[in-house]
Parts: structure tokens; sequence; C-alpha cells
């Protein structure tokens, strides 16, 4: 587009100079005839390449602002593709936000690998996982947009709850044997964060690294995981890319209501609110 406009404002100018060049030519040589007629020819030169400058520049449409691109790539979050998931596995931050993340949890603690447990013992993987608490007020709303029945999605969130237990249990499993065979290195440790969350979070994210960032709505309309999963990159859209970047920091700095529910620090131990799980699951 701008070459364009470079391009047309340039053949313009050389006809103005043309035009100027056939007055100057007039007046210097040329006799009673010609010279008016050159003087005719070079004003028209000149006053035509002005005006088409003129009428370009005041009718020419403003850029347009390029849409953000959101990439989608599964229909249905249900159906992501299994290399999706794996992200997780080859980076060294994860964040991943929900309403119950039954699903992680249970690929967590169902892994005879144990590749998370791996990236948070020897490879500084920083990891932060949220979903709503089963108190939380929201969830009666939700059961409402689900069509879900109230009670039933409280004992999904209590799954979810005993899920992050059983996870802990085999992450204090592995850093005590790895502490006592002489092959820990703190240095190695990264951090984990479960937190139970008070508010809605409004959208499903799964952040992988540090430019991209998989999202998907909860609407009235249908469950979360027969909605599309999205893909923003920092590098394509870094304005979207930062409003839910900041979104997750939100949550983390505001919503104080609960305690963290499994912690552990940058070369710390993993740590287990026991009083928090068991209020949840006798209730």
């Amino acid at each position: 587009m701008k070459l364009k406009l470079y391009f047309f404002i340039s053949l313009n100018v050389i006809l103005g100079l043309l035009g100027a060049l056939l007055i100057f030519l007039g007046l210097i040589r040329g006799d009673e005839i010609g010279r008016p007629l050159m003087e005719s020819i070079g004003i028209g030169f000149i006053a035509a390449g002005i005006i088409n400058i003129f009428d370009r520049v005041l009718t020419l449409e403003p850029p347009h602002e390029q849409a953000p691109r959101i990439e989608v790539v599964a229909e249905k979050r249900i159906a992501t593709p299994q290399h999706i998931y794996d992200l997780k596995y080859n980076t060294s931050k994860v964040d991943i936000i929900g309403i119950s993340l039954n699903h992680v949890f249970e690929e967590l603690v169902n892994d005879p690998g144990q590749k998370m447990i791996d990236r948070l013992l020897r490879h500084n993987l920083q990891m932060r996982l949220f979903f709503i608490h089963p108190d939380s007020k929201y969830l009666e709303q939700r059961a409402r947009e689900d069509n879900w029945g109230h009670a039933d999605l409280v004992e999904r969130q209590k799954r979810a709850v005993k899920l992050c237990g059983v996870f802990y249990e085999q992450l204090r499993a592995a850093y005590d044997a790895a502490k006592e065979a002489g092959v820990l290195n703190t240095h190695q440790t990264g951090s984990l964060q479960i937190k139970l969350l008070d508010f809605c979070p409004y959208i499903t994210i799964y952040r992988v690294g540090e430019e991209e960032i998989y999202w998907g709505l909860y609407t009235s309309q249908s469950t979360g995981l027969n909605l599309p999963l999205n893909r923003t990159t920092n590098m394509q859209d870094p304005a979207l890319y930062k409003h839910l970047h900041q979104h997750i920091h939100g949550l983390i700095d505001r919503d104080m209501k609960y305690p963290d529910l499994v912690s552990m620090p940058e070369m710390g131990e993993p740590e287990l609110n026991s009083d928090l799980l068991e209020s949840i699951l006798k209730s």
C-alpha cells in the first residue's frame, strides 16, 4: 500500500517537473506561437500533478487496525490434540486455570512415569494450578448455566481437591526419596502453587512458557469442554496476550479468601494445607 502511494506521488511530481521544464523552454527558445503553447501545456502538467496528489491524499482511507489473531486449535476443548496437553512437560512455566481441573489432576496422578514431578524436582518448573473452591457462590451460577445439579458440581470440586492431596503425596514421596538418596539439588527444584478460587475465572487458561496461552470461554450455551480452545501468542497479538496474562495475576493477587492448598517454594519443600483439605472433604 505504501509503495503504491509513493509511486503515485513520484509520477505526479515528475509530471509537474516536466510542466515546469516546458514553461522554461518556452521562455528561452519559444517563438510567438510556440511559447504560449509550451506554457499552456506546462501549466496543465503542473496543475494535473498537483490535483492528482491532493485528490489521492484527501480520499485515502485510514489504515484498518489489524484484527487480533486468535487461532482456534480445537472446535471442542474435549477434543484437544494430545500434543497440546503435552506442552506442559517441555517448558519452564505452566499456568492452568479452570473450574475443577479434574482432567488435569487425573492425568498427573495416573502418570506412571511421574513426568510432572520430575519437572518440578529436576528441571526448575514453575507451575500454578487454580480452580474453584466447592463453597464458592459462583458454582451455583455455573451449575445453572451447565444444567448441572449444584450438589453434583460441588462433589466434582471435592474430587479435584482429593486428587490434589494424592498429587501432593506423590510429590512429597519423590522429594523425600531424592533427598534421602542424596540426589536432590535444590537449585534444580521448581515451584508449585495449587490455589482454590472464590472468584469467577470467566475463562479457562492454559499458559505454557512465556509466549503462548491457550484459552476458552465459559458460556450458558454449553459446558466448557464443548466450547472451542483458542491460542494467542505474545508475538502475534501482544495486547490480548497481555490481558490474559494480567488476568492470571489478578486472580493470584486479589482472590485471597483461601490459602494455598499445596505449595512448594523455589528451593523449598512441598507443603499441604491439611486443615483446608480436611475442611473441604468433610463438609
